[in-house]
Parts: structure tokens; C-alpha cells; sequence
């Protein structure tokens, strides 16, 4: 670790010194050159007083710089103000930041030799513009360096990213103008180089900046051919539009523009040396293989969604869906609420006196004169039937029957309003039972939408150029695209979704498509998260993130049974996450493994399928509350590791805890939450924690923790092998060995390392 940070350091060292004896010796109008300092506003802090070193060595071996001493001292300047205000983080971060410190030293010197010179309005004025020009220059460097130095992945320069690096680079091209063979400047050689180059990589744009920038650099070094500026940006114009036709037509029409611009100076040597530098740039350029790297930051605007109006319009309209269904779940609960209403039990006994007692000439003797009695008789009878399911006439009591002739007619009458009963009841349960499932699919869908919209909403580009690299990738290995879509989010980071046709014969190998796709791309990217339907195959890869994990478990049947009830899968989702999925069946054996794999399976093609972690719990939930009549439920525990942040997430269903270790020390986090497939509603118990390289999350069932947490986090915090699946059946073998209740469960371990 020292030694590679020390190699870092001596890298930094050099380049920055590198570039500040350059920048010193890059000058214009004949004599001045700001250059230096302008770098040295604008390097990172690491290497500023290298780059002070380098341009004050540049400055004083430069015998074309008017007056080298002033330099020095501006140079001494802007590294002093930068140490002072180096921990005043709002003003050094600030975008005009290296301008002004840039400005301030190149005036301030400038003046104190038109006083001590006392120089002309001209001068004067020629060191005013210095100034302004290398502030401005500092501001592109400051550009240049965070492009360079910035760990984020760009997806897309703008212009003012491209203009900042052909400045950039045209500036430390300068500073071999003057290095010439036979007349033939090699610093107008590299320029024209570069701007074909970056109007075959980047096309109209690429081209436009580069010719501009370039020619105005040239121009303002160099007073005796001020045409290039108009021969730099018509070539590269022209360039840019031709170059998708080739290399060819890209450098035939740059030397045709070029030619054409040239011919207004009328010197015939003047024009000879610039075909000579143009047809040595053209055959440099002819020979440098196209950077597909360039291409795609380069790259001209098109794969743009057209306006963000579309992205708007499908995110309002799945949004808008998703509110509709989360309105119909509601109504149809309110309604249900309403309409619905089991029948009473007093309703049996209404119905049957009803039907018995009403044509009875004795009915007002009964309820009228002795309507205690007989209230009190049905009250008892009442309870016999909740107990014994029927009625015989004889639990209507002794006094009832010896007045009632017709108790027997009575009786039969009661139990067959109470089979009516029974069964109306059993469809209400059924019923509501129905309607909970139906307004949970609503509202499942409705969430599901708004995962989708929240998912556009993230990615701001569609590449269409690298999705038909990729489309070809398939077809060259007889793989047959359905669509393919290559698309960066927020954060600069590609992702790749693509659908192929399933066929018996495919093979893919995930390696060579890996390395392919990053190619195509430019970028490197992780290998592809696959998934299956019955007729397509999905693939789903992005760029590779800067953390991986190690992955280990191990498992113990209970009773030495061939089936274990809790099912474990670890998987990368393609979007930049590793998930690990643990779920405990019901019980042990064979029917218990059933609800485990049931839930895990389903669990992970989900999850694999884009949904979101709620919404898969919510589906989950309802396939085992159906899949058949009898109890089913099962646990599920999910960790979700993003491989770009280490922002981990947790979520439980009726798990156990879950062990966490950072360094030594070890927690034990447990959330109270239900298992899936008991009712509806269930929710995922969840908590967020941050983890860094080599921490350690380790995922049990219930049955390792039967015997306590001491012993397990002793274990864990003793580990100090590199391989998980050791750790595991350490934990497991012990929970085993330890159990006290005696009884007997399956027990897993699961065990992640962030590296």
C-alpha cells in the first residue's frame, strides 16, 4: 500500500513538472507567455509546486520570454495564495477560483514593468490581454484536470468539456512551434493531428471545436499565419461531417478545406510548408488505429433521448397508471366494505320460527304468554347447536316440547337454516378473502409502475451507436437480438439490457461477451446478470463497480434428512448489486424445502427481472397464501450490497438477526417483522448500513441462533481466513454441536465479503 502510494505520488511529480516546462514555453503575441502560471492556478494540490518547479526551469531556459524574472514572481504569487486559502473550501472550489488567482499575479506584474518601463499605451494594453488570456486558460485547465482526475466515469463530454481539452493540448502543443524540420513546424503537425482526430472520434462537434480552438491558439502564437484560424476550423468543419464515411474521406476532406483556406495568403512557400505539415499530420493520422473510447465521450449528441419531453411523458404516464390502480384497491375496499356483511347466527333462529312457528295456532300462547320460556329454550338450544353442529328436538328443552307440537318440525327447520348459514358464511370468508388478494395485486401493480418511472427517471442517456455494436457482438456469434439498449444513468454509469431469441443450439460465453461489450463500449463492465422466459433469454450487465464480494454457505439437514428446508442463492442483479437471498420453509424435510426453494426461486427471478424489492415481497406473499389450502409460510431474509457505493440494504421477513463485522467488532442486528404467506399486508422490517473492503455480513437461519448469539459472534470475531465458506460451516458445525432445547432444525450460514 505505502509503495503504491509512494509510485502515485512520484507519477503526479513528474507529469506535473512535466507539463509545467511545457506550459512556460507554449508563448503568443511573439513574447509573452502565461501559460505557466495559468497551470499553476490550475493543477491539482498535489503537484502545484511541481508545476512551479517545472514552469520556472521552462521560463528561465526560454530565451524567446520577455523578461523570465516576472513569471517566476506571478508563479510565486498564485502558490502563495493557494496555501493560504487552501482550507477555505468555499472559496477554493469555486469556478472562477484559478482565474482570479491567475489574473491578479500576471496584472500585477505586468504593471510594475510598465511603470518601471515606462511603457506605452500599447504595451499596456498588450499586457492587460495577457492577463484575460491566461486567466482564461486557467479556467479550461481547471476543467481539464477534473476531467482527468475525477473518478467518475464520464459518459458524454459537452463542448465546453471538449473545447477544454483541445485548449488544453494546444496550448502544450505550442511549445513545439517553434521545433521545426526543413521549415516544417512540428507543433502545426501535432495540431492538425489532433483536430482530424477528434472530428473522426467525435464527428461534427469533435471536429468544429478542435479546428476553432486549434486555430485560434496557432493564431495568436504565431502573427505571420493568421489563416489558419479560418484553414484550422473550415478543415476540421468539413472533417467532421465526412468523418462516417472513413478514415479516408475524413482526412481527404480536411486537406481539401485546408487547401482551399490557404490560398488566400498567396505565398507559394508558405503554402508549400502547409501541405507539407497537412500531408504528414494526414499519414500519422492514417496509420493511429480509432479510439473507441474517444468515439463514445466524443460521440456527437444523437443518442440523446429526443428532448427530456419523452422521458417526462412515459415517467408521467406510468406514474399517473400507477396512482389509477392505487385508486381502484382502495374504492374496491371501500365499496366491499359497504355492500358486505356476514349473516348473524340470530338470523337461523329468526328464519326457522318463521317457517314453523307462523301457521301455528298455538304461536301466540308460545311468544306471547309464555315468551320467556320460550326464549330462554331457544337461547339453549342455540348453544347446543354452536356445540354439537345440529339439533335434536329434545334440546329444546323439556317445558318447550311438552307445550310445542311441533318441536321435531322445528328442529329440522334450525338445522337446515344452519347449513344455509355455515356455507353463506364460508363464501364470505372466501369471498373477502378474495377481495384482499385482488386490492393487494392492485396495489402490487401500482407499486411496480412507479419502480418502472423511478427506474426512467434515473437514466439520462440512450446510446444508440454502442447498442448496435453490441447487437452485432450477438449476430457474429449466431445470437439472434430482439432489442438491445445501452443506457447511462445519472452517475455517468452504463448499463446494457438486452433480449435475445432462446434457441436450443445458443451458447454464450459470458467472458468473451464481457470483453467484447467493454470494447464495443469503452468502458469495463461486469458480467452479465442471465434470465430466462420461455421463448427469450435477458441479459442485464453495466459498468464494472469498484467493490466485489466473496461468497460461502453451508447448510445442515435436520435429522439427516436428503431435504433441507432453508434455500440459499447468491447473485449479481446487473445493475451494479450483489444480492443474497436465505428463506426458511415452515417446519423441516421435504415440505418445508417445497415453501423454502418456492420463496427463493421466485424471489430471485424477480428480483433478476428489475422489480423492486416491496413489490416481489408482495407477490411472493400472495403465490404461497395460493398455492394451496393448506398453512403455508416461509422466512425471507435479502441483503443487497451496491458494488459502486458499498451502501448495503437489509430486509426481513420473519428472519433471524443478521451478524455484521467491521474490523473486530461485531453486532448482531435482529428486526421484528412476520414471514411471508400467513396474510396479506406483510412488510419487509429493513435497515441500511454502509460497509467497506473486507467487512464481513453474515446471514443465518433460525436454527443457528437456537442456541444464542455469544458463541456464533466469538467465532466471527476470531476469523481470519479470506474464505467465507470455511466461516460458514465454522458457524454452523457449532451452532449444531451447542444446541440445548433439544430439537432438532435446519441450520445455514451465509457469509458475504466486501473486496
Amino acid at each position: 500500500m505505502l509503495s503504491s502510494t509512494l509510485a502515485e505520488k512520484i507519477i503526479m511529480g513528474v507529469i506535473c513538472f512535466t507539463l509545467g516546462i511545457l506550459s512556460s514555453k507554449a508563448y503568443v503575441f511573439g513574447r509573452y507567455a502565461p501559460f505557466g502560471v495559468s497551470l499553476a492556478a490550475a493543477t491539482p494540490k498535489k503537484g502545484l509546486w511541481y508545476c512551479v518547479l517545472g514552469s520556472s526551469i521552462g521560463y528561465l531556459t526560454e530565451a524567446q520570454v520577455f523578461v523570465p524574472a516576472r513569471y517566476i514572481a506571478a508563479l510565486l504569487a498564485v502558490a502563495v495564495i493557494r496555501w493560504s486559502l487552501s482550507e477555505l473550501k468555499f472559496v477554493n472550489s469555486h469556478p472562477l477560483y484559478a482565474p482570479v488567482i491567475c489574473f491578479l499575479p500576471l496584472l500585477a506584474t505586468g504593471m510594475t514593468m510598465v511603470i518601471i518601463n515606462r511603457s506605452q499605451a500599447y504595451t499596456t494594453a498588450m499586457y492587460l490581454a495577457e492577463s484575460f488570456l491566461g486567466s482564461g486558460c486557467s479556467y479550461f485547465f481547471t476543467r481539464t484536470a477534473e476531467i482527468l482526475t475525477s473518478r467518475r466515469k464520464r459518459s458524454l463530454f459537452d463542448a465546453t468539456d471538449i473545447a477544454s481539452l483541445t485548449i488544453t493540448l494546444g496550448v502544450l502543443l505550442l511549445a513545439f512551434s517553434d521545433l521545426s524540420i526543413s521549415g516544417v513546424s512540428v507543433g502545426r503537425v501535432l495540431m492538425i493531428l489532433l483536430i482530424m482526430y477528434c472530428a473522426s472520434c467525435g464527428g461534427i462537434a469533435g471536429g468544429t471545436v478542435a479546428g476553432v480552438t486549434a486555430g485560434a491558439i496557432q493564431s495568436l502564437a504565431t502573427a505571420g499565419l493568421s489563416y489558419v484560424s479560418g484553414a484550422y476550423g473550415l478543415g476540421g468543419l468539413m472533417a467532421g461531417i465526412f468523418s462516417g464515411l472513413g478514415k479516408i474521406f475524413t482526412a481527404i476532406a480536411f486537406v481539401i478545406a485546408h487547401g482551399v483556406a490557404s490560398l488566400q495568403i498567396g505565398d507559394p512557400a508558405d503554402i508549400f510548408i502547409g501541405s507539407i505539415e497537412v500531408a504528414a499530420a494526414t499519414l500519422i493520422y492514417m496509420l493511429l488505429p480509432r479510439s473507441r473510447r474517444l468515439s463514445e465521450i466524443l460521440g456527437d449528441r444523437r443518442d440523446r433521448l429526443s428532448g427530456d419531453s419523452l422521458r417526462n411523458n412515459v415517467i408521467s404516464r406510468l406514474n399517473f397508471a400507477a396512482d389509477a390502480l392505487s385508486h381502484v384497491s382502495a374504492t374496491v375496499e371501500k365499496i366491499a366494505g359497504k355492500l358486505g356483511g356476514t349473516p348473524h347466527f340470530q338470523s337461523v333462529l329468526n328464519l326457522s320460527v318463521s317457517e314453523v312457528c307462523s301457521s301455528c295456532s298455538a304461536c301466540s300462547l308460545c311468544w306471547r304468554k309464555n315468551k320467556e320460556q320460550t326464549t330462554e329454550a331457544f337461547r339453549t338450544a342455540a348453544d347446543n347447536l354452536k356445540k354439537n353442529g345440529r339439533l335434536i328436538k329434545e334440546d329444546l328443552g323439556e317445558e318447550l316440547s311438552h307445550r310445542c307440537q311441533r318441536t321435531a318440525l322445528l328442529a329440522e327447520a334450525i338445522n337446515k337454516n344452519y347449513r344455509d348459514f355455515i356455507a353463506i358464511q364460508a363464501a364470505e370468508v372466501r369471498s373477502a378473502q378474495m377481495r384482499a388478494v385482488t386490492g393487494e395485486q392492485f396495489a402490487t401493480t401500482s407499486v411496480l409502475l412507479k419502480d418502472i418511472a423511478k427506474e426512467f427517471l434515473d437514466y439520462q442517456h440512450i446510446n444508440e451507436d454502442a447498442s448496435e455494436r453490441i447487437a452485432e457482438i450477438f449476430r457474429q456469434n449466431n445470437i439472434f437480438p430482439v432489442e438491445v439498449c445501452c443506457r447511462v444513468d445519472k452517475f455517468g454509469r452504463m448499463t446494457v439490457e438486452a433480449e435475445v431469441e432462446r434457441s436450443k443450439n445458443m451458447k454464450l460465453n459470458r467472458s468473451y461477451f464481457t470483453r467484447e461489450v467493454s470494447k464495443a463500449c469503452g468502458r469495463s463492465f461486469s458480467q452479465p446478470c442471465v434470465s430466462f422466459t420461455d421463448d427469450n433469454c435477458r441479459l442485464m450487465m453495466c459498468q464494472k463497480p469498484e467493490l466485489d464480494v466473496a461468497f460461502g454457505y453451508f447448510q445442515h439437514s435436520a435429522e439427516g434428512s436428503n431435504f433441507c428446508g432453508d434455500s440459499v442463492c447468491g447473485f449479481y442483479d446487473g445493475l451494479g448489486h450483489y444480492i443474497a437471498i436465505i428463506c426458511d420453509g415452515m417446519g423441516t424435510g421435504g415440505r418445508a424445502a417445497v415453501d423454502g426453494v418456492m420463496a427463493s426461486s421466485i424471489a430471485e427471478t424477480l428480483l433478476k427481472a428489475g422489480l423492486g424489492y416491496d413489490t416481489s415481497l408482495k407477490l411472493i406473499n400472495s403465490a404461497l397464501m395460493t398455492k394451496s389450502g393448506d398453512e403455508s409460510h416461509s422466512t425471507l431474509d435479502i441483503v443487497s450490497v451496491d458494488l459502486f457505493t458499498g451502501d448495503t440494504e437489509f430486509r426481513k421477513a420473519g428472519a433471524a438477526g443478521t451478524f455484521i463485522r467491521r474490523g473486530r467488532r461485531v453486532e448482531y442486528v435482529e428486526k421484528a417483522s412476520l414471514p411471508v404467506g400467513i396474510m396479506m399486508g406483510t412488510e419487509f422490517a429493513r435497515f441500511d448500513e454502509h460497509l467497506r473492503e473486507n467487512d464481513l455480513v453474515i446471514m443465518v437461519s433460525d436454527g443457528a441462533t437456537a442456541c444464542g448469539t455469544d458463541r456464533i459472534r466469538e467465532i466471527i470475531e476470531a476469523y481470519e481466513d479470506d474464505d467465507p465458506e470455511y466461516l460458514s460451516k465454522q458457524i454452523v458445525n457449532e451452532a449444531k454441536k451447542y444446541r440445548i432445547d433439544g430439537h432438532e432444525d435446519d441450520i445455514t450460514a451465509l457469509v458475504i465479503r466486501i473486496k
